[in-house]
């Protein structure tokens, strides 16, 4: 069981950013094309078409936002002196002990890198984003409370090039 004092990290930041980012190109662009069908079928100008077709990023962004929102809220990646508490690959929030860690892999989807851990409790990997909003805290934060020599400690220098 984790410790009750514990330092709560969030990932929804960059990824908040990402889609902030492409928004109005995507408005943009679902414009145009809408632009380009009214025009080839003749029923330019059709001010309602367009105002939806533009509108379509903005209603999948907040939908986006609020699913993020959600997911890190409610289960955000905790650091405690026992250990750590996040979500595993299959998306349920657990905890590993610091002792428990096996193995740390760097795996990179979509672009994005994520540290995949081994431990020796349960066969479900233990997933911490490397796009956490305080990464650096992060990292000191476990060299702290799981020594130099820990798996994890180890595999975040590595991705991250933090040297302490």
């Amino acid at each position: 069981m984790l410790d009750i004092s514990h330092k709560k990290f969030y990932a929804y930041l960059p990824l908040l950013r990402f889609y902030a980012k492409y928004t109005l190109p995507c408005c943009g662009f679902f414009l145009l094309l809408a632009l380009l069908g009214q025009m080839g079928s003749g029923r330019f100008p059709a001010y309602g078409d367009l105002a939806f077709a533009s509108g379509i990023p903005i209603v999948a962004f907040a939908v986006i936002t609020v699913l993020i929102l959600a997911d890190d809220y409610y289960c955000p990646l905790c650091i405690s002196k026992t250990g750590l508490k996040g979500c595993n690959c299959f998306g349920y929030y657990s905890s590993i002990n610091w002792d428990r860690i096996v193995s740390v892999t760097e795996v990179k989807k979509f672009g994005s890198t994520c540290l995949y851990i081994e431990n020796n409790t349960f066969k479900a990997s233990f997933i911490v984003p490397l796009w956490l909003d305080d990464l650096d805290d992060f990292c000191i934060t476990v060299e702290r409370y799981a020594g130099k020599n820990n798996p994890l400690a180890i595999a975040l220098m590595n991705a991250t090039h933090y040297k302490s």
